[in-house]
Formats: structure tokens, sequence, C-alpha cells
């Protein structure tokens, strides 16, 4: 079984976006912008615009912003 240390993120072979693409996905979630909208922009489904802005997908990297959106 072959293992990839760092296969997570933008450097998996199969990821649609970036790193900064994604938080800024989770931004716009938080801000209001709807789900569809930001699916539409991104070539992404709706779903998983929700699953980043609530940290079942890429959640290493919007930490932060998911901290600050819930605290306000």
């Amino acid at each position: 079984m072959i293992t990839f240390k760092n296969s997570e993120g933008e450097n998996n072979g199969r990821a649609k976006l970036t790193v900064k693409e994604a938080q800024t996905i989770c931004r716009q979630a938080w801000a209001g912008v709807p789900n569809t909208e930001l699916a539409k922009l991104f070539g992404i489904s709706r779903e998983e615009v929700s699953n980043i802005k609530h940290g079942r997908h890429w959640a290493k990297h919007t930490i932060e912003i998911r901290r600050a959106n819930k605290a306000s």
C-alpha cells in the first residue's frame, strides 16, 4: 500500500479548490452569500459550500474564519 504524506487540501490530486479559494468560500458564506451563488462561481456543489462553511471539509484551513464568525 502506498501512502502519501501530504495529500490533503490542494495537494490532493482530486482537489478542485486551492486553500485560498476554500477560505474565500468560507468567508463569503458566513457573510451571507447564498451557497448556490458560491457553488456556481467556484464550480462546486452547494453541499460542498456548506461543508466548507461548517468545517466538514477544508477544516484545517478555515478554522480561524469559522471561529471568528461563531464568536460574533
